[in-house]
């Protein structure tokens, strides 16, 4: 072989020598992409993918709000949020009450059990009374009141007594009054009062006297339980009836709406127990009877419903300053319902009827005071207005009797 042909040979081998190692580096730049692929590009995308997931469950499980618009009143249209709130407790069902009836009164005693007084089983008033014991669940019939009464006022007093006073019977509004002994089991009648009342209210004082008002004039009296005697007190401003006393921190009462002998009242006036005088204070925005009135744990007093002109109002009355803010308005307008203030200081409201429909509600909503708004709950297990609240020791609430007087076997709801 000459020089020519080997170095024609040599340069032959050099080529393909250089052209398998091109091939390799390709192969190992390849086999380079596929392991930055399937280690980063593909992890990547997957937790993309799990945001997004999470975000779309984050708004999935949201509260949901609705816009909800008053048909209550026509003259009141309301853009309020309403919200549903699921982890509010559910309402179960009791037993029921011996004796069916409505426009009743429920008082929790010293011992937890809750008394039964009077009220109404169609058109027939009613002088019986019973006791719940919620650690039994079971109801037991107590003597009878000397009295048939309706709406009349129930008062717990230092001594452990109950004193129950006026009402109506058949007759009309009454002036009597009588004791309940818890441990005795039976009942004393006690003074009169000075004039018939029904519809009225009755706080007890931190001096143990019960102060009355109303029902249905401007008059009010104290009744000394050491005595047994009433003795009339300074006349409020204003007649009322279907009012509200709500017992201040401050010990004053502050008085609320109802009617006059022709109107619903918005004014409101406090008595002051060490001057035993009455002076106006700040005014509601809407005048209103048949609401409920609950004192907040931070000493405001929270008005809600029964207003004609706007059935789903509500407000708070500042007891420093005197004065009332528009709240969160209920997501059902309504009156003679019923409110009870919680051991988380919600307050529970439920029942009633409005002014249009003569609809009887099943629906219960909770106000929460630090965000001013009302959540829809469940419903009770039967249409109720004319009803009561009654919040036991262990914090559940009792609620009792029914608004519907085709149906007298409504049971009693635990929420």
């Amino acid at each position: 072989m000459d020089i020519n042909e080997n170095q024609t040979s040599n340069s032959g081998t050099i080529s393909r020598f250089l052209g398998r190692k091109k091939r390799l580096i390709w192969i190992i730049v390849g086999i380079v992409a596929f392991v930055v692929v399937a280690v980063i590009v593909i992890p990547t995308s997957i937790v993309l993918t799990k945001k997004k997931t999470t975000t779309a469950e984050v708004i999935s499980t949201t509260t949901l709000t609705s816009t909800t618009i008053s048909t209550e009143d026509s003259t009141t249209i309301s853009a309020e949020v309403s919200t549903v709130d699921v982890s509010f407790k559910n309402w179960s069902q009791t037993n029921n009450m011996n004796y069916p009836r409505t426009a009743h009164v429920a008082s929790v005693l010293k011992d937890g059990k809750v008394l039964i007084t009077g009220g109404l089983f169609g058109s027939t008033v009613l002088d019986s009374a019973e006791l719940y014991d919620p650690s039994t669940a079971t109801w037991a019939s107590t003597n009878p009141m000397n009295n048939k009464r309706y709406r009349h006022s129930v008062s717990k007093l230092l001594n452990g007594k109950v004193l129950v006073a006026g009402g109506e019977d058949n007759n009309g509004c009454l002036s009597s009054s009588e004791f309940y002994y818890p441990e005795e089991n039976i009942w004393t009648k006690t003074g009169n009062m000075n004039s018939q009342r029904c519809q009225h209210t009755a706080s007890v004082l931190s001096n143990g006297m019960v102060l009355v008002t109303g029902g249905p004039d401007e008059s009010a009296e104290l009744y000394n339980s050491s005595t047994e005697t009433w003795t009339l007190t300074s006349n409020m401003k204003y007649a009322r009836k279907s009012h509200q006393a709500s017992k201040l921190k401050n010990e004053n009462i502050l008085v609320t709406g109802g009617f006059d002998y022709d109107d619903e009242l918005n004014v409101v006036e406090l008595y002051d127990p060490s001057t035993k005088s009455w002076t106006t204070t700040g005014t509601m925005h809407y005048a209103r009877s048949w609401h409920t009135a609950s004192v907040l744990k931070n000493g405001n007093v929270l008005v809600a419903g029964g207003a004609t002109h706007n059935l789903r109002s509500a407000e708070l009355y500042d007891s420093e300053t005197g004065n009332w803010t528009i709240t969160g308005s209920l997501n059902f307008g309504r009156k003679i319902h019923a409110a009870s203030v919680l051991i988380n200081g919600n307050v529970l409201v439920c029942g009633g009827t409005n002014l249009y429909t003569n609809l009887y509600f099943t629906s219960s909503e909770i106000y929460d005071p630090s965000t001013e708004i009302w959540s829809t709950s469940s419903d009770m297990s039967c249409k109720r207005y004319r009803h009561q609240s009654s919040v036991l020791s262990n914090g559940t609430v009792l609620v009792t009797g029914n608004g519907e007087q085709t149906s007298f076997r409504c049971t009693a709801d635990l929420y």
